[in-house]
């Protein structure tokens, strides 16, 4: 069990990162972007919806298709570059930076950068520059202009910030030229221009006529749901319902331990097939409803994964209506299939899929942010945690069953080794006689009883039920109260 808890530790940090990058743009959009509209040298430069009087002019709002992309139109009358800084004051330090610009040979090209923490060192271009979308550039009639969308969330951790936050715009414009592979040149001849008011360009308005934003909040708030809900019935319900099964037969006499096990698996059963609906539901109003939006493999593999455990949980209960009786010589099979087969596979893949789908809510396909992921950090710890207790247990456990004989050694020992020591038992309860031949008392034989009783070690299991309880109902308490207030 120590093995396969560090390998799911380790599948769940894997599964995390994934491929961090492989975002899908949205098609180009119908119109322009509405929700924010600036002008250079003032407002009153801008007629209408038109800025082609204005020295600067930017248009910005949520794609209407793919709400996690931000399109920005721009237009600048200057032939170096044209761009626009996201900063959480009026400074140009830690500033996330996107634009357009042309080189000295006509050629042009959209620039995902940022302005460091260091006055004297200029802007640093995203050495990935994964996330940005261009739909339109031309420098037309002296004017640089053109339209992109940028991924929302954090796709280079220490080059972007997520843009559903409020920033100061910084409006800025240059003569200087650079090839279009590099970062942008120093602002001249003027320094950008920083906004008084701070903006946040997915501060749109809920009533937005043509309802695509409004169900793009429905959508978020349906998958904070589907999360807390996968959250309770996993690590909380299921997990413990598994701990009933594997360590408290012993202590829990006339089959106690069976009513637990069976009672919080129903409720887990229950909770999950609610989460996993809330999915589709969410995705209604996709181009084809119902359908998930595979943005990057890190949701591929989070929906394929979560379909392969819902199946596998809802089968399982099926297999235990059809188990044999206790006596039955057929009874291993059972137990390999039901406990050690689909329940250890289906318990390992759901707990790496929490992990997983806990990562997408700290950053969706974007870049895991180091120690900025507290609901993923936190997740993992608390895996650590259930490691520790098993291991604990299985190493008194073992010990216990060791210092004991017969049935009793069986009834202590762990899961795992039960097989083994069943084997012992019968053979020490059986004896040999002094020619080396097998005794056997068939009568009492019939007699042996293997089922579980209440154990002499009986305070350990409870204690450490009773402390896995508590953390990991705090543990959950967290993870849900996170998922509702984090930006996502």
């Amino acid at each position: 069990m120590g093995y396969l808890s560090l390998l799911l530790i380790s599948f769940v940090c894997l599964l995390a990162k994934g491929d961090e990058f492989n975002v899908t743009c949205p098609e180009k959009p119908r119109s322009l972007p509405n929700l924010i509209m600036l002008g250079l040298p003032n407002q009153g430069c801008i007629k209408g919806t038109d800025g082609s009087s204005c020295e600067y002019f930017i248009r910005m709002a949520p794609n209407l298709d793919d709400p996690d992309f931000l399109d920005i139109y721009m237009e600048g009358n200057l032939k170096g570059w044209v761009a626009v800084g996201f900063s959480h004051d009026t400074h140009m330090v830690n500033t996330d930076v996107l634009g357009c610009k042309q080189d000295e040979s006509g050629n042009l090209g959209i620039i995902n950068g940022w302005n460091p923490d260091v006055k004297a060192k200029h802007n640093e271009r995203d050495p990935n520059q994964h996330g940005m979308c261009l739909y339109s550039i031309e420098y037309k009639d002296k004017r640089i202009i053109c339209s992109f969308s940028r991924y929302r969330f954090i796709m280079n951790d220490g080059y972007d910030y997520n843009l559903n936050d409020s920033f100061h715009l910084l409006l800025g414009k240059s003569k200087m030229q650079t090839p279009v592979n590099e970062s942008l040149p120093f602002h001249s001849p003027d320094n950008p221009m920083p906004t008084k008011s701070k903006f946040n360009p997915y501060d749109y308005n809920p009533n937005n006529s043509n309802g695509t934003l409004n169900n793009a909040k429905f959508k978020r708030r349906l998958l904070r749901v589907h999360g807390s809900l996968m959250v309770i019935g996993w690590p909380l319900f299921a997990i413990t319902a598994i701990f009933f099964a594997a360590w408290m037969k012993p202590a829990l006499q006339k089959g106690k331990w069976f009513q637990f096990h069976r009672a919080l698996m129903i409720m887990s059963l229950v909770i999950a097939m609610i989460g996993f609906v809330l999915v589709f539901v969410a995705n209604r109003n996709n181009s084809r409803p119902g359908l998930i939006e595979f943005k990057c493999d890190r949701m591929v593999a989070h929906l394929i994964i979560g379909i392969i455990v819902m199946g596998l949980q809802m089968l399982n209960p099926l297999i235990a209506l059809c188990r044999c009786k206790q006596e039955s010589k057929y009874r291993w099979i059972f137990n390999l299939v039901h406990g050690s087969g689909i329940g250890l596979f289906t318990e390992l893949l759901a707990l790496a899929n929490t992990g997983l789908g806990l990562a997408l809510f700290q950053s969706y396909c974007g870049a895991l942010t180091g120690v900025g992921n507290h609901m993923l950090w936190l997740y993992l710890g608390w895996l650590c945690f259930l490691l520790l207790v098993q291991s604990i247990l299985f190493t008194l456990t073992t010990v216990s069953a060791l210092k004991s004989h017969g049935e009793e050694r069986y009834n202590l020992a762990p899961s795992l080794l039960k097989p083994f020591l069943k084997v012992v038992s019968r053979e020490e309860y059986i004896g040999l006689n002094k020619s080396g031949e097998v005794e056997t008392d068939n009568e009492n034989m019939e007699e042996f009883d293997f089922s579980p009783r209440i154990s002499k070690d009986s305070s350990i299991r409870t204690g450490a039920l009773g402390i896995f309880t508590i953390v990991t109902l705090m543990v959950v308490t967290i993870l849900v109260v996170l998922i509702g207030i984090d930006d996502f």
